[in-house]
């Protein structure tokens, strides 16, 4: 039997947390046990429940839920919030997730599914197409768009992501764990190391050395693929041209 979570929801608007509350009730393991709209209320709350999760907005009013982590050593955190400018230092913190609103119930099952041993979703979680990522590599953290992931090449421990723009993050996420949270239909693995965006591709051709090369956005260089990648990749290409 999985244990049970001892949960509180800060945040100042009363929607937000209705709609939150209504995300959760699914989760028979999570147990919501009260909500705080402001900090004093939300630090007394933390003293009377002792939770050990924590869905926290960063802005209350003219507060900052950043003022009350250190009452939250013993609990994991979940930022819900409008903006997407304070992700670096929420995971600097070592925040379980960053969840920007409108929450949808995809990406929640996914933040829980972090939990480990104490999640209660059967499903495998996916991340939506309008979500931002958290890249977490031996540098710091970044957040990026997934809309502007377009290329993902295992690395030995690591993944290389590549970003339009032409950068890419070593993050010591695995192949699997990227494929099974992308969207389907969005991204296709198309051999054991390289999960390639679709509309991110700009060719693909057949190399002399037996192998094939791949032209994505953001890289001038070709990338050189299996020629089996190649032609699967290929298909799928004309398959999606035709529907």
């Amino acid at each position: 039997m999985r244990p049970i979570r001892r949960a509180i929801i800060v945040d100042d608007l009363p929607p937000a947390r209705d709609h939150l509350r209504d995300l959760l009730e699914p989760y028979p393991n999570i147990n919501i046990v009260g909500e705080a709209g402001d900090l004093g209320s939300a630090s007394r709350l933390v003293g009377a429940t002792c939770p050990d999760l924590v869905f926290l907005d960063i802005q209350l009013g003219r507060e900052n839920g950043f003022d009350l982590l250190p009452l939250l050593t013993a609990a994991d955190v979940i930022f819900v919030t409008a903006y997407d400018n304070h992700a670096v230092r929420a995971f600097e913190t070592n925040a379980l997730d960053y969840l920007l609103k409108p929450v949808g119930a995809n990406r929640l099952a996914l933040s829980l599914g972090r939990l480990g041993t104490g999640s209660i979703s059967a499903r495998v979680p996916t991340f939506e197409a309008a979500d931002m990522v958290a890249l977490q590599g031996d540098q710091g953290t970044r957040m990026v768009a997934l809309s502007s992931i377009t290329l993902i090449v295992a690395d030995r421990n690591y993944t290389s992501v590549h970003i339009a723009d032409g950068s890419f993050v070593l993050t010591r996420r695995t192949m699997s764990a990227w494929e099974q949270a992308l969207p389907s239909g969005l991204f296709v693995r198309i051999d054991r190391s390289v999960l390639v965006r679709l509309t991110a591709v700009l060719d693909v051709t057949a190399s002399p050395a037996g192998n094939a090369r791949l032209k994505i956005i953001g890289n001038d260089a070709p990338i050189t693929i299996t020629r089996r990648g190649g032609t699967r990749l290929i298909e799928i290409l004309k398959s999606a041209k035709t529907r």
